[in-house]
């Protein structure tokens, strides 16, 4: 997976500049892209871009591969249901089966086994009975705080994203052999754990590729589908008993959307101390579960018919038995203590210059940059 600036699109805001963790982005002139051999793939730039001139890329050429050799396992993400509208979810899931996808699952067994994760999680005593857990299945809301608000890392569920779960939970089901591809929205949620990850739109290109329209197949499924029943969660691994807390008022369920929230989050549990409960908190706005990526005018529609479809099917336990996996992650405190050269520091204040009163500019919140020239001036002299 990489991602890919359009340069139709960019105006060169450097709104990817500021919250690119391993300083990816390159600017010259008006010319803004991204270097692949620095990049980490965390994806922060996607969702901060307020021109939607990055594009992700996804491994289409090996998913491609996979498809023709007819043995891979393919996780298509719901936010199908939007992106290929009017097309109904059997015709789409028809269609994988067409291009040369073995199997097709579509997210249920990942978001049963987080979903249930977090209520053991819930249960155990130092998190729900009192304190805060912040919602882990969303990748970029766990880069942006192991980037630029670590003080919340200590708060984050310890539980992998729901495609990593299923992903792994296929492989024991199939074998450590078997490829899975994984197509959907965010690409980087699959992590490892997937052997190539696709967008939506990349999935399109393979069916053009195989001479394959989604609307050209049967209304009904072509195959025994897979379980796709629930008896944990919504899609995306939320527990519906979570769920019913919100609807009650709960005070142990917060909802917050957008990457902004999380400034105002690392202020009331590391500052204020509050405890608030289970924070569910991904990085976009969205009016259902369904992120759609199609116009909004087949958003509605796809995600109706998809709830009504959820609604007519019987409960089940569909990962109660079988397999056991570990749908755990790890978080690490990372402590950078490099800065840059003093000569570096220097250069920059020179630039700075002074305010057009003669003296050092000073907003009276941070340090001067007299201050700050003499603090590095002492770290370069050594202690005394």
């Amino acid at each position: 997976m990489d991602f890919r600036i359009d340069p139709e699109l960019c105006v060169a805001c450097l709104a990817c500049v500021r919250v690119c963790p391993s300083d990816a982005v390159a600017v010259e002139d008006q010319k803004v892209w991204i270097v692949d051999e620095a990049c980490t793939r965390v994806g922060l730039c996607l969702p901060a871009c307020p021109h939607e001139a990055i594009i992700a890329v996804g491994d289409a050429t090996r998913a491609l591969e996979f498809a023709l050799a007819r043995n891979a396992i393919l996780i298509l993400a719901v936010e199908s249901a939007a992106h290929f509208y009017p097309a109904t979810p059997e015709q789409v899931v028809n269609a994988c089966y067409a291009a040369g996808f073995a199997t097709v699952h579509r997210g249920v067994l990942g978001d049963e086994l987080v979903a249930k994760e977090y209520l053991d999680l819930w249960a155990e005593e130092g998190w729900g009975n009192g304190g805060t857990v912040i919602r882990s299945t969303c990748p970029v809301i766990v880069a942006t705080i192991r980037n630029q608000y670590p003080e919340l890392i200590p708060y984050l569920a310890p539980v992998a994203t729901p495609i990593e779960a299923e992903a792994r939970y296929l492989k024991a089901m199939y074998g450590d052999e078997i490829p899975i591809v994984y197509a959907g929205v965010c690409l980087t949620e699959g992590g490892e754990d997937v052997d190539a990850a696709i967008t939506l739109a990349e999935l399109e290109g393979i069916f053009r590729k195989r001479g394959i329209r989604a609307q050209d197949q049967p209304l009904y499924f072509s195959r025994i589908p897979e379980e796709r029943r629930r008896f944990w969660s919504t899609a995306g691994g939320l527990p519906l008993d979570l769920l019913k807390e919100e609807r009650q008022s709960s005070r142990r369920f917060r909802k917050f959307r957008g990457l902004s929230q999380l400034e105002g989050i690392a202020r009331a549990v590391a500052v204020d101390r509050i405890e608030l409960g289970f924070v569910d908190i991904l990085r976009a706005k969205a009016a259902s579960t369904i992120h759609c990526s199609a116009p909004k005018r087949s958003c509605s529609g796809a995600a109706k018919s998809w709830a009504r479809r959820s609604r007519r099917e019987p409960p089940s336990q569909c990962c109660a038995k079988g397999f056991r996996i570990q749908v755990g992650a790890a978080f690490a405190v990372e402590v950078n203590d490099t800065g840059p050269s003093v000569e570096a520091v220097e250069e920059v204040l020179d630039q700075i210059g002074l305010a057009p009163n003669g003296r050092p500019w000073d907003s009276g919140r941070v340090a001067t940059p007299h201050a700050a020239s003499s603090r590095w001036r002492r770290r370069r002299a050594g202690p005394p």
